[in-house]
């Protein structure tokens, strides 16, 4: 293949849209037309597990949604997943630097934030090692958009608040943010009871989880904290349908990178919470919708004050081999991402 083809290819493969193309229709073909008998209710009414695209949540441990149940001893499971996600806080007013932006309409420049972000492949196991306990590892590879990460905000001395970003900010050059290895978690599952009333089948547990950070500073793809989650999960199944809650508390440990050495800024400990209902579509379809918020993690930069609310719809479909998921997203709030996406293949 040509160096000019080539280029075009690794152009291609960076668009959100023709990446998540290529992830289902490479998915699907895994898949013949009906599954191979009868899905387990316990992954078509799971919730969808997405990575948190709102602004430097991003970068955050926060934990994903997932049903109370636990696998069976021995039972190993598998989920491939690509997501993407834009925030925009504040305005855009041109496609350069800082400086120049100041130059053509004026100074001073209002705050604001402009960041895509993309996991283009994360891998996640889970397996059951206990009839009451699941333990599990995820880890991504992923960044900031090469051409929408711009981090424009200063403090009262008028510096870059964003590590990095003063090649940008005084348009020395560009921030040479590269993709990276990120959302490295390991995790764990603990049944606390399970019950039947009713034709109603509910569960409750406990979860852990810990983010490892294994990204190079420069590339801001985790804060440089080693983020400790703690929560319970619930679940109710009738019928066709279920639903989910999800309460955790998130602490990060140790030095954050995020933001600029000169700057008097931690990551707080903060708190998420989450909602879902799934149907099941007989015979292989199932579709939700979830609803995600956190509490406020950067209350020492006044520009990221705020909670992120996001509101996810998906769908899943069996196959022989696995189950393809796929949906899309909003942020309500100036706290939030604008838009997500996301598609994943998860082994039965």
């Amino acid at each position: 293949m040509s160096g000019t083809a080539d280029h075009r290819l690794a152009a291609a493969a960076r668009r959100p849209v023709p990446a998540l193309l290529a992830f289902l229709w490479l998915a699907a073909g895994n898949g013949a037309s009906a599954a191979d008998g009868l899905p387990d209710p316990r992954q078509m009414l799971s919730p969808f597990g997405v990575h948190q695209g709102s602004l430097f949540y991003s970068s955050l441990g926060v934990p994903q949604m997932e049903a109370a149940w636990t696998l069976a001893p021995g039972e190993t499971r598998w989920r491939f997943r690509t997501d993407h996600s834009h925030s925009q806080k504040g305005p855009i007013v041109g496609g350069g630097t800082l400086q120049r932006q100041v130059e053509e309409y004026g100074a001073p420049l209002t705050d604001s934030f402009l960041g895509q972000f993309h996991t283009w492949l994360a891998a996640e196991v889970e397996r059951g090692v206990l009839p009451w306990l699941q333990v599990g590892a995820r880890i991504g590879f992923g960044g900031w958009d090469e051409q929408q990460d711009h981090f424009y905000f200063a403090d009262e001395r008028g510096l870059p608040v964003v590590s990095y970003e003063e090649r940008d900010f005084y348009a020395i050059g560009a921030t040479a943010r590269q993709d990276d290895v990120h959302d490295a978690v390991l995790k764990a599952k603990a049944s606390i009871a399970e019950w039947t009333r009713g034709g109603a089948r509910a569960a409750a547990a406990a979860c852990a989880s810990l983010k490892v950070p294994l990204g190079r500073p420069r590339n801001l793809v985790d804060a440089g904290t080693a983020d400790a989650g703690f929560g319970l999960l619930g679940s109710v199944q009738w019928g066709r349908w279920a639903v989910h809650a999800n309460l955790a508390g998130v602490v990060p440990v140790g030095e954050q990178n995020l933001f600029s050495a000169w700057q008097d800024a931690a990551i707080e400990p903060f708190a998420v919470a989450g909602a879902a209902a799934v149907v099941h579509l007989p015979p292989v379809w199932s579709a939700g919708v979830q609803v995600q918020a956190a509490t406020a993690a950067f209350g020492d930069v006044a520009f990221l004050d705020g909670a992120p609310f996001t509101v996810q719809a998906g769908a899943r479909r069996a196959f022989p081999s696995g189950l393809l998921e796929f949906g899309c997203g909003a942020g309500l709030g100036g706290f939030s991402a604008d838009w997500q996406a996301f598609a994943a293949w998860a082994t039965r």
